[in-house]
């Protein structure tokens, strides 16, 4: 590793809608703040409020 200069770890958030396609990007996501930034994201959207009302939601993190 000597000498070699590298990126290192990049997390960013994928949301997908019903359809499989991609709703919102999230780069460069921090641990400490990624769940309540797309939390907030998915309140806001209009398929929250149309799923939330049929089936729950599976909502998956990692890190």
């Amino acid at each position: 590793m000597f000498g070699k200069v590298g990126m290192g770890v990049v997390r960013c958030t994928f949301i997908i809608g019903e359809e499989g396609m991609i709703e919102n990007v999230m780069p460069r996501a921090k641990p400490d703040t990624n769940v309540r930034e797309a939390l907030e994201y998915l309140r806001g959207s209009e398929v929250f409020k149309r799923v939330s009302e049929r089936k729950p939601l599976l909502i998956l993190f990692s890190q």
